[in-house]
């Protein structure tokens, strides 16, 4: 047998039994090293991350740069808007005809015919009363025998005071028949056959269908707009969709003061042939275009700010925003004129929002340290406005 062969001799069953349990012990206490080593390190990690989070209020592995920077306050921006448009001023009220014609007795007595109906349609010279003439007729059947007499007798100045006497009756004769003043439809009739009709009273209304007036109240504001030569848009709410022209028939010179103290001018408009099925009476409303353009400055109402001189806005410029004053007028839709102030189309307005003291000092440099432009720093609560 060969020394190689002597070294390998086969182990005993019990050499191999304890071969194997020593190296599971050696195992076990690796693990165990390894684990140990393992939860040290986490615990020593664990109060570092903790440590570090207390005293900087971040995680070690967070980019606290980034992270302030999208803390820091941005201010809102609006941008200032040039409107060009025409001026229109809105109407209403209640329509009237433009002619309208009494009808009135110029003598006494019965009525002994009514021509007419309420609503009929008449011509001028049409024949629409009669009232009783029988003593009239009497009186001149008696002077016209008078005077035949009198001519046979030869006697002049009696045919002549006669003649005179006779040319009265024969007025008062067509003073009993009423007549149409105008064509039109016959708005009112207060007679009827067998009523007694007294001197000047108003027997029928007629009223001219073809015009129609528009009187409206605008504003001294409303009246710079607005010449003898401007258009009235009128609409009817009894017939949507249609629409008529209407021209200034009639603008007072001088015009009053209204309850509110504002002065008005009473202005009439004129609708030549009005649409079918519009009446007296009846409402309207419209628009009356303005003469010219006009340009304004707008700006949304909510990048205007008040303090104790009065209302101001932050125009952004390349440095520190500027704080400027204006004055405005409020329009609809969230915007306001910009009437005095120095901005122009194009510029931009700033609005800062609610902040902390320190998230407004963390963004100092993000926004250009002093946003007034004064010794005050941003942190401030003075110069700190809710969007």
């Amino acid at each position: 047998m060969t020394t190689k062969e002597t070294d390998k001799k086969e182990l005993s069953t019990e050499e191999k039994v304890q071969n194997t349990i020593s190296n599971k012990k050696k195992m076990a206490k690796r693990k165990k090293l390894i684990r140990n080593v393992v939860v040290l390190i986490i615990v020593i990690g664990g109060i570092y991350v903790y440590s570090n989070y207390k005293s900087t209020g971040y995680f070690p592995w967070q980019n606290v740069k980034t992270i302030e920077a999208l803390k820091a306050p941005v201010p809102k921006e609006f941008i200032v808007k040039k409107l060009k448009y025409s001026t229109t001023v809105d109407i209403s009220g209640e329509l009237e005809p433009l002619n309208t014609q009494s009808v009135h007795s110029k003598s006494a007595g019965t009525v002994t015919s009514v021509l007419v109906i309420k609503g009929d349609s008449v011509k001028k010279g049409d024949l629409l009363v009669t009232i009783d003439d029988t003593n009239i007729q009497y009186n001149i059947a008696k002077l016209e025998s008078e005077i035949k007499s009198s001519k046979l007798k030869g006697t002049s100045s009696d045919v002549e005071l006669l003649q005179m006497e006779l040319k009265s009756y024969k007025s008062e004769l067509e003073d009993t028949k009423l007549y149409a003043p105008i064509s039109g439809i016959v708005s009112i009739l207060n007679v009827e056959v067998g009523d007694y009709a007294v001197q000047q009273d108003n027997c029928a209304t007629i009223i001219d269908p073809t015009k129609l007036i528009a009187n409206v109240d605008i504003d001294e504001i409303d009246l710079r707009y607005i010449t003898t030569s401007s258009i009235a848009n009128i609409t009817y709410e009894s017939l949507p969709g249609v629409m008529s022209k209407a021209r200034i028939s009639y603008m007072p010179y001088a015009g009053t003061l209204s309850t509110e103290g504002i002065g008005v001018k009473n202005v009439e408009f004129t609708i030549d042939n009005p649409p079918k099925g519009i009446y007296p009476g009846y409402s309207f409303g419209g628009t009356i275009e303005g003469t010219s353009q006009e340009e304004i400055i707008i700006l949304s109402d909510e990048a205007v700010k008040t303090d104790d001189k009065g209302s101001y806005v932050l125009k952004k410029t390349t440095t520190t925003p500027e704080k400027i004053y204006v004055t405005t007028n409020n329009l609809s839709e969230g915007y306001v004129e910009i009437l005095t102030g120095n901005l122009i189309d194009g510029d931009t307005v700033l609005v800062m929002p609610i902040v902390t003291a320190k998230a407004a000092s963390s963004s100092s440099g993000l926004l250009g340290g002093n946003l007034m432009g004064g010794a005050h720093a941003p942190g401030d609560s003075r110069y700190i406005r809710k969007n």
